[in-house]
């Protein structure tokens, strides 16, 4: 499996640092927009925390927030942006790591390490839909 090859040279304890405080950075900085957002809402939340949301709860959200709350969100995008790469390396490496020490080599169980790659990718489409949605805004379609 080429792609486990590949982290496997990547999993050390370093490189495993550097993504696990990168996660952390962009989490407690996403913690300090949040509430802000959170506070410009009236409560409503953001649409990243939400199971799901219809096309009138997105304009709901949008028209409340106003033009400083759509902005704030933004800036939320763009550290949203940090934290999928953060975690998704940082667990893929962790989990390559025990994977590697507890079973021998082939075991299935090596095809796990993508879960958190496919995590990642998805946390990322997510955030492109919703950066598109706040860019679009007032001229939302459903």
């Amino acid at each position: 499996m080429k792609l486990l090859d590949s982290i496997k040279k990547l999993t050390t304890l370093r490189f495993f640092l550097l993504f696990f405080v990168l996660t952390i950075v962009a989490f407690v900085a996403m913690g300090y927009v949040n509430p802000q957002i959170l506070a410009l809402s009236g409560g409503l939340p953001i649409l990243d925390i939400r199971p799901g949301y219809t096309f009138a709860e997105v304009e709901h959200l949008f028209t409340v927030l106003g033009e400083q709350g759509r902005q704030l969100y933004s800036t939320l995008q763009v550290l949203d942006l940090i934290f999928p790469v953060g975690y998704g390396i940082s667990i893929t490496l962790a989990l390559t790591g025990i994977i590697t020490r507890l079973l021998p080599e082939g075991h299935p169980m090596e095809k796990a390490v993508s879960i958190p790659i496919l995590g990642m990718i998805f946390d990322y489409l997510e955030n492109i839909t919703i950066a598109t949605l706040i860019a679009s805004y007032p001229n939302l379609s459903p």
